[in-house]
């Protein structure tokens, strides 16, 4: 029941929304319009939802899930009266069947489209919330509303700590817009109960209705159905969204739905004089600015598009002279800061950009060059893409389409502007160079830029794919692919040549003279190691004390045979080091299954190795075996062997995830991306002139196509082989379980046992002092794990008066550098030096031990009232 409930609330603001658009458009007025209706409505239904909790919320002092669902069967139920009685009066056409073999590549497409989406259907039911900005900001006050029952106050830091209430909590970023935090939200409530995974349900809906209304504009604008389903499947299988897709958390999805969508809308409408469809695209952008502050930006963006699509040329100048002047006369007259109610300022002064609800930038110029070009056309983010729409403005440079061509221009023009502005010249250059924003702003404009580039390349393509039935153009073609990968695979081999021709194969055999058990026991033959005994779950192999140069030794190889049944990664073998530099940290590579493993490949394989070996948790099936390991180095054949390895390196979901993908290995000596598009394009300028130039377009095309599909492949097998994890983790491992495992749940289990133990129903008031030697985000991941107590991750203890206002205070982390559990038990003085804190009355009767943990020391904070 809580699942139907919880699709009903994704239903029927949707059913809403589209039914209520189209009514009000009236008679469908042409192909797509069905596709574009359902796409845009859906977001139509979500930005009145967005409102309509905020108004249950002020009126009624909670959320009325079936009041507002009942306003939304109302409209709907009133939009399909309408509709019905419409219809009764026209007769609707259908269109055309398809040929057959247009028939099998819209099947084939379908097919491609579905097991993308179905992979992303088993992580947002199998992930628990995962990104980094999901349990920071946007899941975070989903929760936090949830347990609270309204909107509860989310204020600063310094704020958090003036109040007494324990419904008021804190987050990084006060500014955001509430939209995407409303969705999860109105997920639980629909479920009756805050779920880790089914919350993030919701966006699935919102990639459904982005392909829907992108379908519905490419119909629109004349491409067919093989065109428009070829669209959605790019569309689909584009990594950066499809991990957007997949771990559902972050805002950038929605605002592809409100700004990209919007924007295509905007873009159809210019390019079909559709004045309405210019509104409608119009609308969903400025409602954009709810769901992120680049909402506005985007805004401006859509502004600027519709200016340069329809002014003439020397009206634009007119503006243009006009603007500079104003800017001119600002400057003269010390007056470039404004105030606009409601918004914050706006305008220049020195080097701060004022910009309204995002507030102060500094201006600050970044090289962000050669991060552009690795993500846009190297790492495995985007495929294809970018060479697809270079490809598209290439060809409509040679065709005569003035009104496309300028649409696109100015699109294109301002999209391009915008990020050298952004990332260029501002202190936000910063998140590009890191890779943190570089994809994900372009992602937020990915449906526009599909749909220019499609729209190109179909009318580029008058006879569609007819012309492939013909025996000439399927025979250059092929000459085209054949030849360009002879001659790529050739280039790529002499490279290598020359880099590792003259090495000397050196190998380091990992038997019973190298490594013995530390932990456990079994058999150690001359090339075999076996486990047999585990201590405590595990069996440790090590090679003692060793002194090895990291550069030398690149590659692990070994055969390896383990208990398939492996629920998560954190319970396969694995491969581990020290380094002279940091002898208590250790390093690990995961052993998957694979033979040959790229140590290079780890950002910890460097400088002097001190100690390694294997690590192995209790197998339940047959006895682990290594036979034949060894550390070799990298001669002309593994330099060789390497590069499918590196290709095909398994892309395990990290926090890095929905920021960009390496597309493979971290580190590779040769990225596939750049190689693809280094074989496509020779192919495609092979098969143009085999072919003639005026099939030679639709080689191109095809070649892009057959490119896509071979990235796709190896995106494809790594989404298998996640699935496969995740399957097991849903099958095997409640949803508590999941927060537990893997390394953002260290600290879970002994943070459950305090909320328990010590903390109780009613929200609580806890001030969290975090290890400066554990990673930041286990203090802001613990801070989402505690709700409904509000936590607020501090650096240091306030006053003891400010400190008064909370209730407890947690030092999460040993906060010593020897055995934790030598802090168990330890005099009163040494503890408050461990932790930082000076011995002074003030804080000593403030301060009452309570729990006392290898992971961390709880305490009661006294109120003076108390001790009066």
């Amino acid at each position: 029941m809580a699942l139907l409930n919880l699709l009903l609330g994704i239903a029927l603001p949707w059913a809403a929304g589209a039914l209520a658009l189209r009514a009000a458009a009236g008679d469908p007025p042409g192909p797509g319009s069905l596709l574009r209706h359902l796409g845009f409505g859906f977001f139509l239904g979500v930005a009145v939802l967005s409102v309509a909790l905020r108004v249950s919320d002020a009126l009624l002092g909670a959320f009325s899930w079936w009041a507002i669902n009942a306003v939304f069967a109302g409209v709907a139920a009133v939009a399909g009266l309408q509709l019905l009685r419409a219809s009764s009066r026209g007769q609707v056409r259908s269109g055309a069947s398809l040929p057959p073999a247009e028939r099998w590549l819209v099947l084939a497409g379908l097919c491609g489209i579905g097991f993308h989406f179905g992979f992303s259907l088993v992580e947002i039911l199998a992930q628990p919330v995962f990104p980094w900005d999901g349990w920071t900001v946007w899941v975070y006050r989903a929760k936090a509303w949830f347990h609270a029952g309204h909107l509860a106050p989310i204020v600063s830091p310094v704020s958090w700590i003036l109040s007494t209430d324990p419904e008021v909590y804190t987050t990084p970023a006060l500014r955001y817009p509430y939209l995407p935090s409303l969705m999860p939200l109105w997920a639980a409530l629909g479920l009756g109960q805050w779920h880790e995974t089914l919350v993030n349900v919701p966006v699935l809906a919102c990639a459904v209705a982005i392909a829907l209304g992108l379908a519905g504009c490419l119909r629109g604008a004349g491409v067919g159905r093989v065109g428009a389903v070829a669209a959605i499947y790019l569309l689909f299988s584009t990594p950066i969204f499809g991990a957007h897709m997949s771990l559902g958390g972050y805002a950038d999805i929605w605002l592809a739905g409100f700004a990209g969508l919007g924007m295509t809308g905007l873009l159809l409408g210019l390019l079909e004089r559709r004045r309405g469809i210019v509104l409608l695209g119009s609308a969903l952008l400025l409602l954009g600015v709810g769901v992120k502050v680049e909402g506005l930006a985007w805004c401006l963006a859509g502004a600027l598009v519709v200016a340069l699509s329809l002014l003439r040329s020397r009206t634009l100048l007119m503006i243009g002279g006009a603007l500079v002047a104003l800017a001119v006369l600002a400057w003269a007259t010390g007056m470039t800061v404004i105030d606009i109610p409601g918004m914050g300022r706006v305008g220049w002064r020195r080097d701060l950009l004022f910009i309204p609800f995002k507030g102060v930038i500094t201006l600050q110029v970044h090289d962000v060059g050669e991060a552009y070009l690795r993500n846009a056309f190297l790492l495995g983010s985007w495929h294809l893409l970018w060479a697809f729409v270079l490809a598209a403005g290439c060809l409509l440079l040679t065709r005569h389409a003035p009104r496309l061509a300028r649409v696109s221009g100015a699109f294109f023009a301002v999209f391009i502007t915008m990020q050298v502005v952004i990332f260029v010249f501002t202190t936000e250059g910063a998140w590009a160079q890191d890779y943190t924003a570089i994809n994900r702003m372009p992602l937020q404009m990915l449906p526009a830029v599909l749909f220019l580039a499609t729209v190109t390349l179909s009318r580029a393509l008058p006879a569609g794919l007819a012309p492939l039935a013909r025996p000439g153009i399927r025979r250059a073609v092929v000459f085209g692919l054949g030849s360009a990968v002879l001659v790529v695979g050739l280039s790529v081999m002499a490279w290598q040549w020359r880099m590792h021709g003259d090495e000397t194969l050196q190998r380091l055999a990992l038997d019973a003279e190298h490594l013995d058990f530390v932990i456990g026991g079994g058999q150690l033959e001359a090339d075999t190691l076996m486990v047999e005994r585990y201590q405590d779950g595990i069996a440790l192999l090590s090679s003692g004390r060793v002194d090895l140069d990291s550069s030398q030794w690149r590659l692990l190889r070994l055969d390896l045979e383990f208990d398939d049944e492996i629920v998560s990664l954190d319970q396969a073998p694995a491969f581990f080091w020290r380094r002279a530099n940091q002898p208590r940290q250790v390093s690990r590579i995961t052993l998957d299954g694979a033979r040959v493993f790229d140590l290079a490949a780890s950002e910890d394989w460097y400088g002097r190795i001190v100690e390694f070996g294997f690590f192995f948790p209790e197998n339940q099936g047959a006895p682990a075996t290594i036979r034949q390991a060894s550390l070799e180095s990298l001669d002309l054949g593994n330099a060789l062997a390497l590069l499918p390895v590196q290709w095909t390196d398994f892309e395990l979901w990290t926090q890095r995830s929905a920021h960009w993908l390496p597309g493979g290995a971290m580190r590779q000596a040769l990225p596939l991306t750049g190689l693809v598009i280094a074989t496509v394009l020779l192919a495609g300028l092979l098969a143009w002139c085999f072919a003639g130039r005026r099939e030679g377009v639709l080689c191109l095309v095809v070649m892009l196509f057959i490119g896509w599909l071979a990235l796709d492949l190896r995106w494809g097998w790594d989404r298998v082989r996640q699935a496969e994890l995740s399957l097991a983790q849903l099958r095997h491992m409640s949803v508590a379980e999941r927060m537990r495992d893997g390394e953002l749940g260290v600290f879970s289990s002994y943070l459950e046992r305090l909320a328990e133990e010590h903390f109780g129903a009613p929200p609580r008031r806890i001030l969290l002092v975090r290890d400066p030697d554990e990673h930041r985000y286990f203090g802001l991941r613990a801070k989402y794990q505690l709700l409904p107590h509000s936590v607020s991750v501090v650096h240091e203890l306030p006053g003891p008066l400010r400190m008064e206002n909370a209730d407890f205070v947690l030092f999460l982390g040993d906060f010593t550098d020897g055995d934790p559990s030598e802090i168990i038990g330890e005099w009163a003085s040494r503890r408050w030096k461990r932790l930082g804190l000076d011995d002074t009355p003030a804080r000593a009767w403030r301060l009452q031990l309570i729990d006392e943990d290898v992971q961390g020391t709880l305490f009661r904070i006294r109120r003076a009232e108390r001790n009066r």
